[in-house]
């Protein structure tokens, strides 16, 4: 069968809608989490500043800052991002695994697979959220929103091929 065939199979075109059903209450969590801890919880937490000392600590923050890791020049983005997708990780893993997928295949051999796709993400979207808002001034909560899509936009194809497959 063709791929594009494969695509327009019923079972994979209702999979697809309960991927689509997950992933939108996951943004939707894992905005709503951000926003909470961007703007309430650790609002106002600021990295030390660059140009004090030799110290070794702020020389590794600005390096950071500059390669993009950092998703923001102030950490209170930072941290949300970390822990909103940390949060969002461990939801969509399971309500995918178990609702769009189906899968009934060992979770640690399929948690081995997902782990470096998270750690691709968290990287992914602290530079897309970083360069939408220290370079183009876009609300963090909208450079949230960009980052997710982009995310769900590979992660779809990932999980089918590689990560549920059965």
């Amino acid at each position: 069968m063709s791929p594009m065939a494969r695509l327009l199979d019923r079972k994979v075109f209702w999979q697809l809608v309960r991927y689509l059903l997950t992933g939108v209450s996951s943004a939707a969590m894992e905005v709503a989490l951000f926003a909470y801890l961007a703007n309430v919880l650790f609002f106002g937490i600021n990295p030390p500043p660059l140009d004090t000392g030799v110290n070794l600590f702020p020389e590794l923050m600005h390096y950071l800052i500059t390669m993009g890791f950092l998703v923001a020049e102030k950490l209170n983005v930072f941290y949300a991002n970390v822990i909103s997708l940390t949060v969002a990780f461990w939801f969509s893993f399971l309500v995918n695994r178990k609702f769009s997928f189906r899968s009934k295949a060992p979770i640690f051999g399929q948690l081995g697979i997902y782990t470096p796709l998270f750690f691709f993400n968290l990287v992914a979207t602290s530079i897309i959220v970083g360069y939408l808002v220290n370079d183009l001034a876009v609300l963090p909560v909208v450079a949230k929103i960009a980052s997710i899509g982009c995310v769900v936009s590979w992660n779809f194809v990932f999980y089918k091929l590689a990560i549920f497959r059965r």
